[in-house]
C-alpha cells in the first residue's frame, strides 16, 4: 500500500442519505395485471407514519444483486476513467487504485476523500442503477469486507457499553447533519415510535462532540430550511441483521474518528425526537423488526423478481420494471436477448421478450411493445401449444395495450383469449 495522503472527507458526516419512514401509499409495480413481476400491494394501514416506504425494499433486493453479478476490475476502471476524464486529481487517483486496490482494503478506499467515495454515495442516494452498475465490483467488496468485520467483532467504544436488562451490550454511536425542514417534519419528528431506513452506507461514529460539529448549530430565533441534527444510536449486540463493524483499523483517517459504519439498506427504530437549544437530538436503535407488510411484500417481490430466473442480469432487469425504471430494463433485456447463453431455456426467452414489451408499453412505444409481446407467443406456441395457460398474461398484456391505444375490437380479442387458455385468470396472474 502506498503512502497514502490521509485527507479528511469534508462531507463524512454531512451529506444527505436517503431515508426512509412512510409517505401515502404508492403502487410499487407495473399496473399490467399479468407483467412477469407482481401486483400485491401493501393493505393499508389505519397507523400509517409507523411504517416503511416499499423504496427500501427495492434498495435492499438492489444491493443483493449487485453483490451477486460478476464484474472486473478493469470494466470499472475504465468506467471510473470515462467518468472523470479531464479531471487530472481523479485520474490520478484511479492510477493508484488500479494499482494497489485489493478486495482486502475497500475499506481504506471507500474512506478516502475521492471520487468513488463522492460517485457512490452520489448514486446510492439516488438511487442512480447506472452508475451502480457500473461500481458493482467495488460495492461486493466493500459490502463482503464489512459484513466480515461484523461477524468476527464487535465494535470497541472509547468509553464502557451499557448493559441491557438482556445481559447484551449496548454501544452508542452518532452522527450529526444537517436535514430540510419537510424531509424532517415527515420523516422523523411526526414520527416517534416509527421505522427509520437508510439507503446508502451510514457512516456514524464515537464521539459526540465530533458529529456534534456535523450537526452544526444557529443562533436563537435565526430561520433555516434545514434542521441541526444529532443521532443517538444506540446498538444491542445481539441485533445482527444488518451488518455493521468499528472500521477505525481499516480506514484511511486510521482511529482518529472512531468511525463505525453500517452497510446499505440498514434499518432504525426511532426511539425520541427531542429538541435542545437550537438543535434536534434523534435517539435511534438498530433493530431487526420490520414493517410486517413490508417484509411479506418484500419476500413475496424476490420471488417475483427471482422466478426462473438463474442469470443476476435477469434478476436486475426485472426489478428495474418493478422499480418503473423502464429505460434501464429496455436496456438490460436488449442485453440479455443479444447474449446466447441467456436464450436457451424457451420460458425465459418468452419472458424477456413480454418484459421488454412491457418496458416498451411504458415507454410509450407502442409498436415495440406489440413486436416483442408477439414474440413472445410466437415461442410460447411454438414450445408449449397453442392453448398454453403460459400464453394468458402475454395476451392480457396486449389486450390492455390495444384497450389504451383505443382499438377496442383488438383489445376484445386478446381479452378472450387470455381467458380460453385460462380461463381462472385474474388479476393476481403475475408469473409468466
Amino acid at each position: 500500500m502506498p503512502d497514502i495522503e490521509r485527507q479528511r472527507r469534508k462531507d463524512c458526516f454531512t451529506d444527505d442519505f436517503a431515508i426512509s419512514a412512510w409517505s401515502p401509499p404508492v403502487h410499487p409495480f407495473p399496473r399490467t395485471a399479468a407483467a412477469t413481476v407482481g401486483q400485491r400491494p401493501c393493505s393499508p394501514s389505519s397507523d400509517p407514519p409507523k411504517r416503511q416506504e416499499p423504496e427500501f425494499m427495492y434498495a435492499q433486493i438492489l444491493r443483493d444483486i449487485l453483490v451477486d453479478i460478476g464484474s472486473t476490475k478493469e470494466e470499472m476502471i475504465e468506467f471510473c476513467r470515462e467518468k472523470c476524464a479531464g479531471n487530472k486529481v481523479d485520474l490520478n487517483y484511479i492510477d493508484e487504485f488500479e494499482e494497489y486496490y485489493t478486495p482486502r482494503n475497500a475499506i481504506f478506499w471507500y474512506t478516502r476523500d475521492s471520487f468513488l467515495y463522492r460517485v457512490l454515495n452520489k448514486a446510492l442516494r439516488e438511487q442512480d442503477i447506472d452508475i451502480l452498475y457500473s461500481l458493482r465490483y467495488f460495492i461486493k467488496d466493500f459490502h463482503l469486507q464489512l459484513e466480515e468485520l461484523s461477524r468476527r467483532e464487535e465494535p470497541i467504544p472509547p468509553e464502557p457499553t451499557i448493559p441491557d436488562t438482556s445481559n447484551s451490550m449496548i454501544v452508542t454511536v452518532y452522527r450529526g447533519q444537517l436535514m430540510n425542514n419537510e424531509e424532517f417534519d415527515r420523516k422523523i419528528r411526526f414520527n416517534a415510535e416509527g421505522f427509520f431506513s437508510v439507503s446508502p452506507f451510514l457512516s456514524t461514529t464515537f464521539h459526540r462532540h465530533l458529529a456534534a460539529v456535523y450537526a452544526g448549530d444557529r443562533r436563537s430565533g435565526e430561520e433555516s430550511s434545514h434542521q441541526n441534527i444529532l443521532f443517538q444510536i444506540d446498538i444491542n449486540s445481539q441485533v445482527n441483521k444488518f451488518p455493521y463493524a468499528d472500521i477505525s483499523e481499516y480506514s484511511a483517517f486510521e482511529k482518529v474518528e472512531a468511525e463505525v459504519l453500517f452497510t446499505m439498506g440498514a434499518v432504525f427504530r426511532i426511539h425520541s425526537v427531542v429538541k435542545s437549544d437550537e438543535r434536534w437530538i434523534v435517539k435511534l436503535k438498530l433493530t431487526n423488526e420490520e414493517d410486517e407488510d413490508l417484509a411479506s411484500l418484500t419476500k413475496y417481490m424476490r420471488e417475483e423478481i427471482t422466478h426462473l430466473m438463474l442469470f443476476p442480469l435477469s434478476k436486475l432487469a426485472n426489478l428495474m420494471l418493478a422499480m418503473r425504471k423502464y429505460e434501464q430494463a429496455e436496456r438490460f433485456y436488449l442485453g440479455l436477448l443479444r447474449d446466447p447463453k441467456m436464450t436457451k431455456d424457451f420460458g425465459v426467452l418468452s419472458a424477456f421478450h413480454n418484459n421488454l414489451g412491457k418496458a416498451y408499453s411504458e415507454l410509450n412505444k407502442p409498436i415495440k411493445a406489440i413486436e416483442q409481446y408477439q414474440q413472445s407467443c410466437e415461442i410460447k406456441i411454438k414450445h408449449f401449444g397453442e392453448t398454453s395457460p403460459a400464453l394468458a398474461p402475454t395476451f392480457n398484456n396486449l389486450g390492455q395495450l390495444y384497450y389504451e391505444q383505443k382499438d377496442y375490437d383488438k383489445a376484445l380479442e386478446y381479452y378472450n383469449k387470455a381467458l380460453h387458455v385460462h380461463p381462472s385468470v385474474d388479476k393476481e396472474i403475475a408469473v409468466i
